[in-house]
């Protein structure tokens, strides 16, 4: 029973984030942070508080103080995070810049790449969420249907093409 619904589960998962995965990223995204503050506020409340229903009621207000913050600040998270990669990386390469100003070369290149990450957000999630999403999808979907190899790989390009046109054009 659970071999013959697992494709099918699959094939909805798939078709769902391959059509709509800019959408459910943010649901997604606010689910893991309200997570993450019910996680962290059940793991430090038992220690002053010791009746659990006010325990459970600070784990959830906490939950959605988090997801609402993690929400909000998705992009400048993204932006920190692509700031903080380019200047670790461009430590490698310091060498071959004047060592007075190595520094200032990492950093601006660092807020440059980061800020352009930012603009860059949504065609960079909907491009992923679309090859995400028509690759689980087909790998849900070749167990009811033969795909000869040798044309697999242009079904998979034109329906991540697809998908993707969808998501630009509903977003």
């Amino acid at each position: 029973m659970l071999s013959s619904i697992h494709p099918i589960i699959l094939i909805i998962i798939g078709t769902v984030i391959a059509l709509f995965g800019y959408k459910v990223q943010k649901l997604v995204l606010t689910l893991g942070c309200f997570a993450l503050g019910y996680t962290i506020s059940s793991s430090i409340c038992p220690n002053f508080i010791t009746n659990t229903t006010t325990i459970m009621i600070v784990n959830v207000i906490a939950g959605i103080i988090i997801a609402s913050l993690g929400f909000k600040l998705e992009k400048l998270a993204v932006a920190g995070t692509v700031a903080y990669l380019v200047y670790t990386s461009l430590t490698t390469y310091a060498g071959i810049i004047p060592y007075e100003m190595t520094n200032v070369i990492k950093l601006i290149a660092s807020l440059v790449c980061g800020m352009v990450a930012m603009l860059l957000i949504k065609p960079i999630l909907i491009i992923t969420t679309s090859i995400g999403g028509i690759s689980i999808l087909l790998s849900g979907l070749v167990t009811y249907i033969t795909i000869p190899s040798n044309i697999y790989l242009i079904v998979l390009i034109c329906a991540i093409l697809l998908s993707t046109i969808i998501q630009f054009k509903t977003n």
